[in-house]
């Protein structure tokens, strides 16, 4: 698991993410490390787009990272006119390798779903298989020619018939994916599982629009689009929160590592605000058993 965030200004657009991957050995220990890069500029030094992901953290024997550079070699041989292009050149390169390396899990994934009374054993196994072959990417940054920023999220999962349609962000508003729940409870103000179940039980009376309206008069959150540069803070923060809740409470530290941000502006390039030297997990130490 991990966290991913994107934020779309009329500025640029703007990626953050942790640095945790999760491995699961032979015997069934998920081991930790926390020196995962998950944000990619999307070709060389010169590129304009940039990409986060989330979930997968490679293609089987294929990393993200080749995936991601062959993707900038094609683009440059066939520039893209928009960025919805991009995205959707992007979600369906990706979806022909996902499908062809993992048809064996998703033939099964599809035929776990079909089943209207699944067994324990089975509700187990389709569980388990839409977490380990679930995930996304968003996907920003504009075409030189006209220098309008776009961002685009691209979601796939086992059960997911045909190449992902990428969805179209909106204007300055936080996206995440991965492990939300505690920007969400940042934002809200309140666990959104908790609501919802709040809002379901006997003890609540009113309508479940009638609770999230009373919700929605504390979201913290800008009711405006902000200066890129309060953006990045923003996106960090979130990333942040995100971390030390998982480092200092009960939970799993799925999220974890260095912050890293990059930023797409629309009079500039793709350009890192944070990232992680390669050689920093000589310093840090290997992964951690749980």
């Amino acid at each position: 698991m991990s966290f991913a965030a994107c934020y779309l200004s009329p500025e640029g657009v703007i990626f953050g993410a942790d640095s945790a991957a999760t491995q699961t050995t032979l015997t069934g220990t998920d081991r930790h490390y926390n020196s995962a890069q998950k944000i990619f500029r999307i070709g060389d030094s010169a590129s304009t787009f940039g990409v986060v992901g989330w979930g997968m953290g490679s293609l089987g024997e294929l990393s993200h990272r080749t995936f991601i550079a062959r993707f900038a070699d094609e683009l440059k041989v066939a520039p893209a006119t928009t960025v919805r292009e991009v995205a959707a050149r992007f979600a369906d390169q990706f979806w022909n390798e996902y499908s062809t390396r993992f048809s064996a899990d998703l033939l099964r994934a599809q035929l776990l779903e079909s089943i209207p009374n699944r067994s324990q054993i089975e509700e187990n196994e389709w569980r388990k298989l839409q977490s380990d072959r679930s995930g996304g990417f968003f996907l920003g940054g504009y075409i030189p020619i006209d220098r309008t920023p776009a961002a685009f999220e691209i979601l796939y999962d086992p059960c997911l018939l045909a190449t992902p349609i990428p969805r179209h962000l909106p204007f300055g508003r936080p996206e995440f994916q991965g492990w939300t729940n505690v920007a969400r409870r940042t934002i809200l103000g309140i666990d959104p599982i908790l609501l919802t179940e709040i809002a379901a039980s006997p003890f609540w009376t009113g309508t479940a629009q009638e609770m999230y309206n009373l919700v929605e008069k504390a979201v913290l959150a800008p009711r405006a689009i902000l200066p890129i540069g309060d953006a990045i803070d923003w996106i960090h923060s979130l990333v942040d929160v995100t971390i030390k809740t998982m480092k200092f409470s009960q939970l799993e530290s799925i999220c974890a590592g260095p912050i890293e941000l990059a930023v797409v502006t629309t009079d500039g390039l793709f350009q890192w605000v944070r990232h992680k030297p390669l050689g920093l997990a000589i310093e840090q130490g290997g992964g951690n058993d749980d």
